[in-house]
């Protein structure tokens, strides 16, 4: 008995789901800096090795998805059922300067890392991203398989895929007429949590003062009475 790659594929995410609630995402700049690294290096990639061009594709490609997977974990934490609640309780109140802090530095490498990038992307001319797209493509196409008829199967998708990989790269950092940048929508999701961390802050502070002015009341008339 052995499994197909698709029931694989289910046992692994069935094993995440056991620990999702474990894992915590983060707004590192790390990934922003590899990838601005990488793009630097497309034009060397045009002469290189398939090897060397599919292990710069790895990397690159697996930086981006932690990229996109860290911030959402990280600020879905802010939209979950419950955050409401933690939200407008004293306890988060108290800490509240500590994740405005870190949102605000945050927000303030992302446009400087996002300008850069943005930069990078717009530079790299449409023949040249062809040309390593291509190689890319080839370079996966050189890795043996057992089964012989896989490369023309894999041929096709792998094309799809890569193109689409490398559009969605380019919808992150690149905003157009149609629709806004994905680092653009960060930036507003995060100017928004900051508005609403200071709101709660705000309304908690004004219902701890009008309870204690509710108190004086009280007091006055018991002396009344």
């Amino acid at each position: 008995y052995t499994m197909s790659d698709a029931a694989v594929e289910v046992e692994r995410m069935t094993v995440r789901l056991e620990t999702l609630f474990m894992e915590s995402g983060n707004l590192s700049m790390n990934y922003f800096v590899r990838l601005e690294e990488a793009l630097g290096e497309m034009e060397q990639m045009s002469r290189r090795s398939l090897r060397e061009v599919n292990e710069w594709w790895s990397n690159f490609q697996e930086d981006f998805k932690r990229l996109n997977r860290n911030y959402q974990d990280y600020l879905r934490e802010f939209y979950s059922g419950k955050s409401e609640k933690v939200l407008k309780s004293v306890e988060f109140v108290i800490h509240k300067d500590r994740f405005i802090s870190y949102l605000q530095e945050f927000i303030k490498q992302l446009q400087g890392r996002s300008l850069r990038i943005e930069r990078a992307l717009r530079s790299l001319s449409g023949e040249l991203v062809k040309e390593v797209l291509e190689k890319v493509i080839e370079s996966e196409l050189s890795i043996p398989h057992p089964d012989a008829r896989i490369r023309s199967l894999r041929e096709n998708s792998l094309r799809e895929r890569i193109y689409g990989r490398w559009e969605s790269v380019s919808d992150w950092f690149l905003s157009t007429e149609k629709h806004p940048s994905e680092s653009r929508k960060v930036l507003d999701i995060t100017d928004e949590i900051i508005r609403k961390i200071i709101q709660n802050a705000a309304l908690i502070a004004q219902l701890q003062n009008w309870g204690i002015s509710r108190k004086d009341d009280y007091r006055k008339f018991m002396e009344l009475f």
